[in-house]
């Protein structure tokens, strides 16, 4: 070949190795990493190790019935914060619904006509005072007997909340606790 046919050819095939580096260029370029479409502002992670999830149950007893459901939302995955959590919230609010109640009965002895004048009225208001004072002395001795059962991680169950909590929470797995 000669001097004059290697240049002609030169013109005419670099061109199309132009053309082939641009398109290599282009293919690579159209190259586009995925993008993460959802990203989560924050994530709830199940207690992991006996410490978390003994202090979830304790923190269940802390704020009575409105911390009870709370760790039901965080906690809901382990049977043993189900369950403090579950009796946390039926014992407290039973308590809340006694006191609701009590401090109806306060008030409606300002309306002297629903209630005996006299003797027996001051008996029934005094009757009822220190009724409120033993149902709150219980509750706040629950409130004590919970945060440290919870803390040693052992099921206890309250007299009349605890079987309703363990049948909701477990699948019988722990209905024969004490």
């Amino acid at each position: 070949m000669t001097q004059y046919h290697q240049e002609w050819r030169d013109r005419f095939e670099a061109p199309e190795q132009q053309y082939e580096r641009q398109y290599v260029a282009q293919q690579q370029q159209q190259v586009v990493p995925p993008v993460q479409t959802y990203v989560p502002i924050y994530t709830v992670s199940t207690p992991r190790g006996e410490s978390e999830t003994r202090l979830l149950a304790v923190g269940s007893y802390m704020l009575g019935w409105f911390s009870g459901i709370v760790c039901l939302f965080f906690g809901h995955r382990n049977p043993f914060v189900r369950f403090h959590a579950l009796q946390s919230t039926l014992f407290f609010g039973l308590a809340t619904l006694f006191d609701v109640a009590f401090v109806t009965m306060f008030g409606l002895f300002d309306r002297w006509d629903l209630f005996p004048r006299g003797f027996l009225g001051g008996f029934y208001a005094l009757a009822l005072f220190f009724t409120f004072l033993i149902v709150n002395m219980l509750v706040f001795i629950g409130w004590i007997v919970g945060i440290v059962q919870a803390a040693r991680g052992e099921y206890y169950k309250f007299p009349v909340v605890g079987n309703i909590a363990a049948k909701a929470s477990s699948d019988g797995a722990i209905a024969d606790v004490k």
